[in-house]
């Protein structure tokens, strides 16, 4: 599966902003017809989200309106079908409307002549609820690889400003919660300032640190900052080769630890740096 470091936003129905995010490096794009898009203009934004995808097949997923809202089904009947890599389930609160969707979907597939099970759903965690039934809708269907966390309407939800220690504990349980139900680690939230590009960098490098994959923007000028944030460094590279060689070569003559640099190694550390290298080669 691919890695998304940074999955960049777009708002369906703007070309300028469309024309700019083809040429930014963001591992993946998002066309969005929820937040960024008023309710007089649904119809027309879904609209131009299927023309979009037409034209870059395998390009975009789509943040589709919340399952429980009145644009939804409109959504979903407009865009399946069309050559998107997934749908972004926002506000998901529940695994009961991961079923749902999923059910749906496998309708549409087949009516649409489609591999059923082939559609992913990437669900949004953004409220308190949602983070309580967080493992249950990672598990909820094997269209789920993965999580995306809602930091903005779920520091609305508690009541709190973005980040700080109520954002240290969200995130904590969106990625045991990931790593519980066998999927991927999840991937975090926008952060709201485009210009405090140093609030960035710390706010990408704590989630990092915490285990997630990537981090979400919604500007051009946020995804460089990103995309090395979420990537191993040269340090990290040469550190995981060496654990690796010296591993293989201990276990030819039947150890099951060694030493690297001074500091025992055992299968952990070798899992580990294996996915460092993982991620290299496929990034």
């Amino acid at each position: 599966m691919p890695l998304y470091r940074c999955l960049l936003f777009v708002p369906a129905g703007d070309a300028r902003k469309l024309q700019k995010a083809l040429t930014v490096d963001a591992d993946g794009l998002i066309l969005d017809l929820e937040d960024a898009v008023g309710p007089q203009h649904k119809t027309a934004a879904r609209e131009a989200a299927r023309e979009v995808l037409t034209r870059h097949p395998g390009r975009f997923f789509v943040r589709l309106n919340p399952a429980a809202s009145r644009y939804f089904l409109q959504d979903i009947l407009c865009l399946a079908g069309a050559p998107w890599c997934g749908l972004v389930l926002a506000k998901t609160e529940s695994a009961a409307e991961v079923d749902r969707v999923d059910w749906l979907l496998g309708l549409l597939e087949q009516e649409r002549g489609l591999e059923v099970g082939a559609t992913e759903i990437m669900p949004f965690i953004e409220s308190a609820r949602s983070l309580e039934n967080a493992r249950a809708i990672a598990a909820a269907s094997p269209r789920v690889r993965r999580l995306l966390f809602g930091g903005n309407d779920y520091a609305t939800d508690i009541g709190v400003a973005y980040g700080g220690p109520a954002f240290f504990h969200a995130r904590s349980r969106l990625v045991t919660a990931s790593r519980a139900a066998g999927r991927e680690p999840p991937v975090d939230s926008v952060h709201p300032d485009f210009k405090d590009l140093s609030a960035l960098a710390e706010d990408a490098a704590q989630a990092r640190r915490l285990g997630f994959q990537g981090k979400m923007a919604i500007h051009p000028a946020q995804v460089d900052i990103i995309r090395r944030t979420f990537s191993p460094t040269a340090g990290e590279i040469a550190e995981a080769q060496r654990i690796v060689a010296a591993f293989e070569a201990a276990a030819q003559s039947g150890a099951v630890l060694t030493g690297v640099d001074g500091r025992m190694v055992e299968a952990p550390h070798v899992q580990r740096a294996r996915r460092i290298l993982a991620a290299t080669t496929d990034n």
